[in-house]
């Protein structure tokens, strides 16, 4: 094709690709057209749903209009296996919604036909047929006998039309007259039999001398007739939806309703929270349980059943806002209600008592993920993500997507109840959000799995997070990262596993198992393992050039009980415990359940370790926070202390408890406010305090800390960074360039910690540090935007960072603020901050610990208090 003339890429697939021809990507639906630039030489194309797959090409040349195609047939098999895979992931779906349909109506049409005479006996109104039908059905039947008896056959013109003709009009009148005619008139029930049977006597009465009586008895029948059907009930078809929905709220009952089924087997695991959007798995899972192979604590109560829609109030002790617990979960009420949450609590509480183990399913590949901060911030987080997904639905984003073929996407669910559609809509709107928007709507939990975590967080109670793909079939995945998985099915519906296992204990199991063991770890998309090895020796030499860092395999000493256990197999407690840290940073302390204390103190008597318990409260909030900041505080210099050089370990084990108002352990263990400090040696209880939990006044908390000169050049970022770091507690001035920052670093009162730009000039980047530490010769220098220099004179910069006491990557946020001054005793009046005071409440529990281990546990009374 000649140069100069403009070309074009049409998607005629059934997936959306991207394609970059004009330095970034470019979205193509289906059916859409992306014009390429005319000096285009070479352009990339990539599937949208798995970038992965991904084709070059170069020379572009040819025809005018490109179709994707067109492409090579490498790129253009992996779409249409993709394509497949998917198409089979929604078949695989549909027939799983036929089925619970299927499954639902034969429950419904059972439960009807079981329903039936009661629906017939509240259609018709049973106290006005049981006034005439003792009466009429007699009455009648002698009238028929009369006919027969005394008129006789031959008198009668059965061709005659006319006679005919009288009988239809006189049997319409009695039908329709009398039955709904006269009950406007006559208001007794009683009244209206009676007068319909003395027409219908009155009727007989004067065909007699006619001798038409064989011809008009049904006249004087008709009016029964009417009866009949006028006593059926006025609202009949009221009646009957009442009873139909009633029915199917029942058949719900017992097919999709699930109130959790908790196993009272110590140690078994316990489902206690589900991503809903998966409803196949769910369908597996509530099979599972009601068949006693799994334990559950889950709770769906949908809509239509009785319970849908109940709200429980939320108890005092919880000290928490709202009317019900709609408000801690949602921000506010809503339609569904939040009986499902009382019950679900139930439900946990008694898998806890029971010693069950605690799962927690996330997403597909995203175990983990999708956290709120905590459960009294989960409503808040809740109505955030709800208005923003409003807002992104009239936004300019998605009109713009749509006019470009957005609405060609297959809308056909899966089995993670997903489309091309709901996906791609979804990419849209992460993209559309802030970084920060789009931290708070991470993926991994369901909205009201968000707030079970936090509250399983917030109880203390430890959980195992498990990926939802292990309910899943394992043959059916796709080779794709992010393909379907089309078919899924229970633990106990799984393949078996094969016969070789890696995390075998001796070398015997190993070659006992050989034959299985290239079946076992081949992969259609893997290249054959290399296992050809005859002896033991062999294989030892194969793994020593595989895994050169694994201790061990060379010296011949260790030759002989060589396991594979010692270089494989999964993490234990011990070997976290000998793990050594990457670096020397802080700690937080783990929270314990009450239940959980006394086997630790037991466990921790015969180690010699100095066990630290920290009595907090949710009913003492602000007092608890501040505890636990300076215990934590507490905590990092312990560490820097002992395990500093990485020789020894640390003699000292911190936990935290939370308290209830109603509990008993505070009796049991003596606390009698919080923040409370236990201390434990040898199983025995050798220190007992009231930790300080309130904070200082402000006056002398702000004396206490060091002020912050900021240098930022940006005022975007000048508000946001002074907002973190008056978050934090510290003061600050602001300069707006390194000339005025060095003007400010000559006050007489010096600046502490210095928080500047790494875009400042290089050469004022060293010229306020040494002004800052002519004053102050141990404050801390805090550098951000190392990942935005420029190479314009690097090599000054980066030897200035590499001096800086620590470098943010970006803008430091207010975490992150606060991790890293945790690593720094800025509050210390020997470092040269003379406007610190040299005791803190820090400094005092400080004090303490390692007053309990010089003295070995003794030395202090138990129960020793002390005033804040």
């Amino acid at each position: 094709m000649e140069e100069g003339f403009p070309r074009s890429l049409a998607n005629d697939l059934e997936v959306a690709v991207e394609v970059d021809a004009h330095g970034g990507w470019q979205v193509v639906y289906p059916k859409g057209i992306c014009q390429l630039p005319e000096a285009c030489a070479s352009f990339r194309i990539r599937l949208r749903e798995i970038p992965a797959v991904a084709f070059t090409v170069e020379k572009v040349g040819g025809p005018q209009e490109w179709k994707v195609s067109d492409m090579e047939q490498e790129f253009l098999a992996a779409a249409r296996t993709w394509l497949e895979e998917e198409r089979r992931a929604i078949e695989k779906e549909e027939e799983q919604g036929r089925r619970r349909r299927q499954l639902q109506q034969k429950k419904f049409d059972w439960l009807f036909l079981r329903q039936t005479p009661v629906i017939m006996a509240r259609v018709y109104r049973v106290e006005r047929l049981a006034w005439y039908l003792p009466l009429l059905v007699p009455f009648y039947g002698g009238m028929v006998a009369i006919n027969y008896s005394v008129v006789p056959y031959s008198t009668v013109e059965e061709s005659d039309w006319t006679l005919s003709l009288v009988v239809m009009v006189g049997m319409g009148v009695c039908f329709f007259c009398i039955p709904w005619v006269v009950p406007q008139i006559i208001r007794s029930d009683r009244c209206l039999v009676a007068t319909s049977v003395f027409s219908g006597l009155l009727v007989f009465l004067v065909a007699m001398p006619l001798e038409l009586l064989r011809l008009v008895y049904p006249v004087a029948l008709a009016p029964f007739v009417g009866l009949l059907i006028q006593g059926m009930s006025t609202d009949m078809p009221a009646e009957l939806e009442a009873q139909t929905a009633e029915i199917s709220s029942r058949t719900k009952e017992q097919t999709i309703v699930f109130e959790g089924t908790v196993s009272p087997e110590r140690g078994k695991a316990c489902v206690v929270s589900w991503p809903g959007k998966y409803a196949t798995a769910w369908d597996h899972l509530v099979e599972s349980a009601r068949g006693g192979q799994t334990s559950a604590a889950v709770v769906f109560l949908p809509e239509g059943t009785p319970h849908y829609g109940q709200h429980v109030r939320i108890p005092g002790s919880e000290r928490l806002e709202g009317e019900c617990w709609c408000t801690p979960l949602y921000g506010e009420k809503r339609d569904w209600g939040c009986l499902w949450w009382a019950l679900w609590m139930e439900n946990v509480e008694r898998a806890v008592r029971y010693g069950a183990e605690l799962h927690v399913y996330f997403f597909e590949g995203a175990r983990g993920k999708g956290k709120v901060a905590s459960f009294v911030s989960a409503g808040a987080e809740y109505l955030k993500r709800e208005a923003l997904w409003e807002e992104f639905q009239n936004s300019e984003t998605l009109k713009d997507a749509k006019a470009a073929g957005l609405e060609n996407l297959c809308d056909k669910k899966r089995y993670d109840s997903s489309s091309q559609y709901s996906r791609e809509e979804h990419r849209l709107f992460l993209e559309w959000l802030s970084f920060e928007d789009r931290k708070l709507l991470e993926e991994g939990l369901g909205n009201s799995q968000k707030a079970e975590v936090a509250w399983l967080e917030s109880k203390g109670y430890r959980y195992t997070e498990v990926d939802i793909a292990s309910w899943l079939r394992p043959a059916a995945r796709s080779h794709f990262t992010s393909g379907p998985l089309p078919a899924m099915v229970s633990p106990s519906q799984r393949a078996p596993k094969p016969t070789f296992s890696v995390d075998t204990t001796s070398m015997q199991d190993v070659l006992e198992n050989l034959s299985t063991l290239k079946t076992s770890l081949s992969h259609p998309n893997l290249a054959s393992p290399d296992l050809k090895w005859d002896t033991e020796m062999r294989l030892k030499q194969l793994l020593v050039k595989a895994h050169p860092q694994c201790p061990g395999l060379r010296s011949a000493g260790s030759a002989g009980n060589w396991k594979i256990s010692r270089v494989s197999g999964k993490c234990t407690e011990e070997r976290l415990a000998n793990a050594k840290p990457t670096v020397n940073a802080p700690k937080s302390i783990a929270q314990v359940s009450q239940l959980k204390l006394p086997d630790l103190i037991s466990e921790n008597a015969t180690n010699g370790m100095l066990l630290v318990v920290i009595c907090l409260a949710a009913y003492a909030k602000e007092q608890s926070n501040y505890a636990r900041l300076l215990v934590e505080k507490a905590h990092a210099a312990l560490w820097q202390k002992f395990c500093s050089t990485g020789s020894s370990a640390l003699p000292v084990k911190l936990v935290a408890v939370e308290l209830t108002e109603a509990g008993s352990f505070g009796d049991q263990y003596g606390v009698k406010e919080v923040p409370y400090c236990l201390m434990y040696m040898g199983g025995k209880q050798v220190y007992g305090k009231r930790l300080h939990g309130t904070r200082m006044a402000p006056r002398a908390a702000a004396a206490a800390k060091p002020k912050v000169l900021l240098v930022e050049p940006n005022p975007g970022n000048q508000l946001k960074l002074e907002r973190n770091l008056r978050r934090n507690g510290y003061g600050s001035d602001l300069a707006m360039d390194g000339m005025q920052a060095s003007r400010l670093a000559q006050r007489p009162e010096g600046y502490g910690i210095l928080l500047i730009s790494s875009l400042t000039p290089a050469d004022q980047l060293r010229s306020v540090s040494h002004a800052i530490r002519s004053r102050q010769r141990a404050a801390v220098i805090l550098a951000f935007d190392s990942t935005l220099l420029s190479e314009e004179e690097a090599e000054e910069r980066k030897q200035f960072l590499q001096e800086c006491s620590y470098v943010f990557p970006y803008g430091p946020s207010y975490t992150g603020l606060a991790a890293v001054l945790a690593r720094f005793d800025v509050t210390h009046a020997e470092k040269g901050l003379a406007c610190v005071p040299c005791t803190t409440h820090k400094q005092d529990f400080l004090d303490d610990v390692l007053g309990m281990l010089e003295k070995g546990g003794g030395g202090r009374a138990v129960g020793d208090t002390a005033t804040s």
